[in-house]
Order: C-alpha cells, then structure tokens, then sequence
C-alpha cells in the first residue's frame, strides 16, 4: 500500500496537484485498494491500480479488482470510537469529485477523482496513463 500511495503523490504532483490534493488521493487510494483486498476476490492475489485520465486540474484514479458479487456501496455507519473499519467509501465519497465502479469494459472495481481546479467539460483526450 505504502509504494502505491508514493506512486500517486509523484503522479499528483507532476501534474502540479497542490500538497493537500496529493494527500487526498494517497488517502482515497488506500481505502479503494484495502476494499479491494477485503470485500473481493483480489485478496488472493492483489489488485492494480492505475490513472486512466490526466487532464489539467483533475486526474482519474483506478482501482481494478478481481471481481465480487456486489456493487461497491457507502454503508451509513454511525462513528464510534471502537470501530475501526466500515468508513472506507464514505471517506471517498466525501472526498472525491467523483467515484463510482468501473465502466464494464474496464474490469471489476472503482474509480474516483482528484481535482485541484475548476471542473468543466471533460477534454476529449486524455494525457499518457501511467500504471502502478
């Protein structure tokens, strides 16, 4: 978890991500990544992360898993001092500009997305897409 979160924040900050923002998608990275691990079959093998989209301003991060029954879900927990677990895609979605699961096309798992600038229309084209 660590190297990926590493990976993300050099990502992030090529692309002139302020500091905060490179945090939030380290932080956002390892709760995607820990459900991939948890709630799917990747805890047997692992998963991979990748940003698929680089524009100015925002950036589109990957989390690719080996597949699970259901679709991601933010579970409506109360905070508790004894729980530990369970906050995970409720941090994304607070988080994030956006998340959701992956298109079909894509593979098993989700998406979300950093921006540090003002979001309009997508670009037709994204930058190159580094992989982890």
């Amino acid at each position: 978890m660590k190297t990926g979160r590493g990976w993300l924040e050099s990502v992030a900050a090529e692309m002139g991500a302020p500091q905060e923002q490179q945090a939030t998608a380290a932080l956002l990275l390892s709760e995607t990544a820990t459900n991939a691990l948890r709630h799917t079959a990747s805890g047997e093998w692992g998963y991979t992360v990748y940003v698929w989209a680089r524009f100015a301003g925002w950036l589109r991060v990957g989390v690719r898993d080996a597949g699970s029954s259901s679709r991601p879900r933010v579970q409506a927990r109360e905070a508790s001092p004894e729980r530990e677990s369970g906050y995970g895609l409720a941090l994304v979605e607070a988080f994030a500009h956006a998340w959701g699961p992956l298109p079909p096309e894509q593979g098993s798992g989700v998406f979300f997305e950093i921006a540090w600038q003002p979001v309009g229309p997508h670009p037709p084209a994204p930058l190159d897409m580094p992989r982890m």
